[in-house]
């Protein structure tokens, strides 16, 4: 998914602060000269109140008073990027993966459905899910996901016994290529420990299997290779309420996909610092540079609303407002953050 909102660098001309007439129309002649010279980006301005007076003549001459504008500092929204590809917390990990190798970006923003960032996925949360930092012992089977959407990201072509539910659950996948004493055992041993309801059997065309994990009361049964089972195993899976799913891919191939069915949403943290478009950079350039965050959003004041992104190399020479100073020459009278503006003729 990608959000682009595409926002010009600010041009303003204006005059000095607590405008008078002088001020304001130089501002608004100048402005006009400007953008009828080519220079279209070109606003009127003013850092201040219209006076009483100001107004009737600008009522008289038909004319909109400038913009009023009281601080020209560059801000988190004026050097961001607005062209922002971004994930929803609902979205699968096999999603989020082929939308960043697309883009060969290594993070992006997590949305929830309303826009709004709730944190953000790297390249290395979904390395760490296909290699486990732990490779012993149950965590390395547990898969926390829906089988609707393992489903999906399987691409799964046919669907047999009962419906797969879109709730996520905590499935313990196992793979039934032992013999057939072997996964008896430990489908009797999981029965033991109260599992059984949770397993998730992965096999081929292997119908003893099929039997095995309807007869010891798995939660579903994960057919590869393209594979069917009998209609037998069919009509007993609907009797019993087991879910079968039917897989194009080869057995090895299923379990990858499997693992990227989890939503984006069980990964993210909410330790993560987002800036307000309104933040001047001069105020949290430097807590971003000791941040080991390398992508920081920018949100809408108050709806945390995604607006772009940024990183720390765009710290480095961030855009500056355009100024055009008119009716005055002295910095002491202009706009608050003339300083950290571009300042490109004085009138």
């Amino acid at each position: 998914m990608a959000i682009e909102r595409i926002m010009k660098q600010s041009w303003f001309v204006m005059g000095h602060r607590n405008p008078d007439a002088d001020a304001i129309c130089a501002a608004i002649g100048h402005a006009s000269y400007l953008r009828a010279t080519g220079d279209l980006d070109a606003v009127a301005a003013r850092c201040g109140e219209v006076p009483p007076r100001v107004k009737i003549v600008l009522e008289q001459a038909g004319l909109e008073p400038p913009v009023l504008v009281d601080d020209v500092r560059p801000t988190a929204g004026s050097i961001c990027r607005k062209t922002v590809v971004a994930v929803r917390q609902d979205d699968t990990f096999l999603m989020a993966y082929r939308l960043m190798v697309d883009h060969g970006i290594r993070a992006v923003p997590v949305l929830n459905n309303g826009g709004e960032v709730r944190g953000l996925l790297h390249f290395l949360d979904l390395l760490q899910l296909l290699l486990p930092p732990a490779t012993d012992g149950r965590n390395v089977k547990l898969l926390h996901a829906s089988l609707e959407n393992i489903g999906a990201t399987l691409g799964a072509s046919d669907y047999c016994g009962a419906a797969p539910p879109s709730d996520e659950e905590g499935l313990i996948m196992m793979v039934g290529a032992s013999s057939q004493d072997t996964i008896g055992r430990r489908l009797e041993a999981a029965r033991e420990e109260g599992v059984d309801s949770k397993y998730l059997v992965i096999c081929g065309d292997r119908p003893f299997v099929h039997k095995q994990a309807l007869d010891y009361g798995a939660r579903a049964l994960l057919v590869t290779g393209g594979y069917k089972p009998d209609e037998e195993i069919v009509c007993q899976a609907k009797e019993k309420g087991i879910i079968i799913l039917c897989s194009p891919h080869d057995t090895a191939t299923t379990v990858k996909l499997a693992l990227c069915a989890r939503k984006v949403r069980n990964i993210i943290s909410d330790d993560f610092m987002a800036l307000a478009s309104n933040e001047v950079v001069s105020r949290f350039s430097r807590k971003v540079a000791s941040s080991p965050q390398d992508l920081f959003p920018v949100v809408e004041v108050a709806t945390r609303r995604l607006m772009g992104v940024f990183s720390k190399s765009d710290l480095v020479d961030p855009p500056r407002t355009l100024l055009s100073l008119v009716d005055h020459n002295e910095f002491s009278q202009a706009v608050k953050g003339v300083e950290e503006a571009k300042v490109v003729e004085i009138l």
